[in-house]
């Protein structure tokens, strides 16, 4: 049986990044395999650091699972600088990508830049099948506030681009 890859943060009160991946994956019965893109020290109320791994250590680590199965889909969570987002890029997964953006933790702290976006936008945007943005997060993407049915719309046509 094929599994999804889920490459995100770790959140260690289990409220976001792959811990919610976990759940919902079990919860649908898939198969699911995981790669940390950053270790977080936070709760609900503060955020405290972020460490991202090595380009080397994610390697590694995509290395050991390939060495034994490929995806049925690839899901990308938080990336919190632009060199994550390009290593993810150059990756050649022959199946879906999915990116859910993480542009901030739950307690406020933000993780996105401009360089982050543009990142996005230049190397991962032609490889995604699915984006999963919640409302700040589009805007972020977009830049501009979305209040209105014409203001989804266009945000949507701007996204699909």
């Amino acid at each position: 049986m094929k599994s999804v890859w889920v490459l995100a943060g770790h959140d260690p009160f289990g409220g976001a990044g792959v811990h919610a991946d976990i759940r919902v994956a079990a919860s649908f019965g898939v198969s699911l395999r995981t790669i940390l893109t950053s270790d977080t020290s936070q709760n609900d109320r503060k955020f405290y650091a972020a460490q991202t791994p090595s380009l080397d250590w994610l390697t590694n680590q995509l290395r050991a699972l390939y060495d034994q199965e490929t995806p049925a889909a690839v899901k990308v969570g938080l990336l919190v600088d632009e060199g994550s987002v390009r290593f993810i890029a150059e990756q050649t997964f022959d199946c879906p990508l999915i990116v859910d953006p993480v542009f901030a933790s739950s307690s406020g702290k933000s993780f996105v830049s401009s360089e982050i976006i543009s990142a996005l936008k230049e190397y991962l945007w032609p490889k995604i099948s699915l984006l999963t943005p919640n409302r700040p997060e589009a805007e972020k993407l977009v830049g501009f506030s979305i209040e209105t049915l014409a203001d989804v719309r266009r945000a949507a046509a701007d996204l699909r681009r």
